[in-house]
């Protein structure tokens, strides 16, 4: 298998990964690492819609991850009856 198919199908593996993760940080986690992989392949392809694809969500998915490492749950909602 030549080495730009074998990038190829890791990237496609890894986005299928990502819709059987039940956590939404190991989503985030899948999802960033398949970005980097396609932007690699399509770098080395010169696939610029694929590029240009994932070089957005890239930024997206790490603001998405950096949110979920720094959230701070919150309390939970008062019931707003008064006894």
């Amino acid at each position: 298998m030549v080495a730009n198919d074998f990038i190829g199908y890791l990237a496609c593996a890894l986005v299928f990964l990502t819709f059987y993760q039940k956590s939404m940080m190991l989503l985030r986690i899948t999802a960033v690492l398949s970005n980097v992989i396609f932007i690699a392949y399509a770098a080395r392809m010169g696939l610029l819609p694929i590029l240009l694809l994932h070089a957005l969500l890239l930024p997206t998915n790490l603001a998405r991850l950096f949110a979920l490492m720094w959230h701070r749950p919150r309390r939970p909602p008062q019931s707003g009856l008064i006894i």
